[in-house]
């Protein structure tokens, strides 16, 4: 634990907990009410979007209960009570607060045993969902005391002080589960800690044993804040960075407002740059680089706006650039009314930044501009060793004039009963988890982790060099150990020609013939041959063309789209998620081979003619533009 932490956790254990006489005191207070209200309606259509949710909300019967019986309960108590209490706050509505109570109720005549998902009610002591039920109940009390009975208020207080926090506390104290372990820093034990302390500011005046729940709560939130980065990138992908960074920094802003200020994690070194990944990895369209087990966009029926949390960064450390970030999406919700600041302006980042390389998550993104129709490039070379990995290593993304256009097939539902979890092999079966999930490279029919395969370092991809250029952008990744000992090169190098061209450049190695299939995702209309493939969605358009081999024999293109069907373990339903690829490559095996492809994003018709030549340490491509104008490019080769 860094010197911030350590001497935060010190002044804990001498502040004094303030027991405000009036609610709400956690993310607001009081006097500040009124003025969330008079925005609210000055902001055109958000008071009827929120009254609209509400009476969505209100209409079901049983309201919070999921479609499949023994399916997980949290979830859809989420999106029902959520809803309520944004209309309760924002509207002071009687009838939502009416029915956040019967909402809560009825849940917690529930054992607390049956609220994490059947998968994992077995193996957790302390499943998330017991603190995350602590902090949505704590934010009910927080938000309707006022309208529910003093008595209602109580039990619910002592529920969630004798029932879900005493459990967090043994769980902690015990390490009775993996989230506990110093070993273990990432999204779950932020999701835990930081709910569990949110929940006991919640309840402080029923909570027997305070101060050693705020202890934990605060440690296990920091030494998660101790491990970001120092270019405050997160390796499990940008959804669950900003999804469980929320649940640490609301326990923050309750913590810091209980103290008198005197405990503030808002000082903490770390999120001085954690809104720069953010920023550099959210697309021009405003959605994500969707790697790892991520979605696109934070779905919107997830009871919650963890996207508002980018307008806390942004207001915690006054950077422009993060709030603009934030109001990409034009997207209103409670936790955007209440963290965003409208006295801080939207910057525009400088040119000078459009390219990043993040090391510790293996990400290199860059863009021709930050405008809403720039093209975007994503690439990933990283670790299998992180939660929520998938075998993507050397695989890439392209969007532009707001469409995805070379995409990754990204998260689908969880089956952790069928081995969507299962790192040692069964995981990868999943087509969004493995390789043929992604823009790459497959060997032999089979992607980076065989089946019965390792799991970790030893199977991973890295990025081992980047320049980010006024002309050009450049990032090498090298994936040969991820395929376990098929392959002993696989190089490629990723050459982004600003505004609008891409290369990818591949050295292939191996020590005996293998069977080799290039991969290029797209969810759009595709026509096209083996040499020259069209892709387009909406107005955008690319093209791909093979420049190397310039000669091909016995080559295989395939257009492929699978469907997979399993029981998503969360709702207990069947789904059928898909994938959708152009394939190319050679039919007989071979030991070695070099490919370029050229990805250009615009008028098919102005794509431009390419040319290569080769030394012993460059590919050396010549590129003549329809306009007439030229430019060479140097790409490192391996003899």
């Amino acid at each position: 634990m860094n010197e911030f932490s350590m001497d935060l956790l010190d002044k804990l254990s001498e502040a004094a907990i303030i027991s405000a006489p009036t609610r709400p005191r956690l993310l607001l207070e009081s006097d500040e009410v009124r003025a969330i209200r008079d925005r609210a309606r000055a902001i055109p259509g958000f008071v009827d979007g929120v009254a609209g949710k509400a009476r969505d909300a209100a209409e079901g019967d049983p309201f919070f209960h999921p479609k499949v019986e023994d399916s997980y309960l949290y979830r859809p108590f989420l999106n029902m009570l959520m809803p309520l209490l944004t209309a309760t706050l924002v509207l002071d509505d009687e009838r939502s607060a009416a029915r956040a109570l019967e909402t809560v109720e009825a849940f917690f005549s529930l054992p607390s045993g049956q609220i994490p998902p059947p998968a994992r009610r077995v193996d957790t002591y302390c499943h998330h969902s017991i603190p995350n039920t602590s902090a949505i109940v704590g934010l009910a009390l927080d938000i309707c005391s006022e309208h529910w009975p003093a008595d209602v208020v109580q039990s619910f207080s002592e529920r969630i002080s004798n029932d879900f926090l005493q459990t967090f506390l043994v769980a902690w104290q015990e390490n009775k589960d993996f989230w506990t372990l110093p070993t273990y820093n990432f999204n779950w034990k932020i999701m835990c800690c930081g709910d569990s302390g949110f929940g006991a500011l919640a309840c402080r005046e029923t909570v027997p044993n305070l101060s050693q729940v705020l202890k934990a709560s605060l440690e296990g939130t920091l030494q998660v804040l101790d491990t970001i980065a120092p270019q405050g990138d997160w390796p499990e992908g940008p959804s669950y960075y900003l999804g469980s960074l929320r649940k640490g920094l609301a326990f923050g802003l309750a913590l810091r407002r209980a103290t008198g200020g005197a405990v503030d994690i808002f000082d903490h070194p770390s999120l001085k740059n954690a809104g720069d990944f953010i920023m550099h990895v959210t697309e021009p369209d405003g959605s994500f680089f969707n790697f790892n087990d991520c979605r696109e966009t934070w779905p919107p029926e997830s009871g919650y706006d963890a996207w508002g949390n980018m307008s806390l960064l942004a207001n915690m450390s006054g950077r422009g650039e993060w709030a603009r970030t934030a109001r990409l999406r034009n997207h209103w919700s409670l936790e955007r009314l209440l963290w965003d600041d409208p006295s801080l302006e939207s910057t525009t980042p400088p040119e000078s930044d459009t390219a990043r390389h993040f090391r510790w998550s293996g990400v290199a993104t860059m863009r021709s501009g930050w405008d809403d129709d720039a093209t975007f490039i994503g690439f990933k070379s990283a670790k299998q060793d992180v939660g929520h990995s998938q075998s993507d290593a050397n695989s890439f993304v392209v969007s532009s004039r707001g469409e995805r256009l070379l995409v990754d097939e990204g998260k689908w539902p969880y089956a952790a009963l069928l081995g969507f979890f299962d790192y040692e092999g069964r995981r990868f079966n999943y087509d969004a988890n493995g390789t043929i999930g992604h823009n790459s490279l497959m060997v032999d029919g089979q992607g980076q982790h065989p089946a019965g395969g390792g799991y970790g370092g030893e199977y991973s991809g890295e990025i081992v060099d980047f320049t980010a250029g006024t002309d050009v952008d450049i990032v090498v990744g090298d994936a040969a150990a991820a395929y376990g000992g098929r392959l002993e090169r696989y190089r490629r190098s990723l050459a982004f020609v600003k505004p609008d061209l891409v290369l990818i450049y591949d050295q292939v190695r191996s020590t005996e013939p293998r069977y080799l299939e290039w991969l290029f995702h797209h969810d759009g209309e595709i026509s096209g041959n083996e040499d020259l493939t069209t892709i387009k969605r909406g107005d955008a358009s690319l093209t791909l063309t093979r420049v190397l081999p310039e000669e091909i024999e016995c080559w295989r293109m395939s257009d492929v789209e699978r469907t997979s069907i399993y029981t998503d373990s969360n709702s207990l339903e069947m789904v059928r998620p898909r994938i959708r690829y152009r394939g190319f490559g050679p039919f007989h095996p071979c030991e070695a081979m070099d490919a370029l492809w050229a990805v250009h994003v615009g008028d098919p018709e102005d794509r431009p003619r390419i040319g290569t030549s080769v030394d012993d340490k460059h590919l050396n491509v010549s590129i003549t533009f329809t306009d007439g104008s030229r430019k060479e490019v140097e790409i490192a080769r391996t003899p």
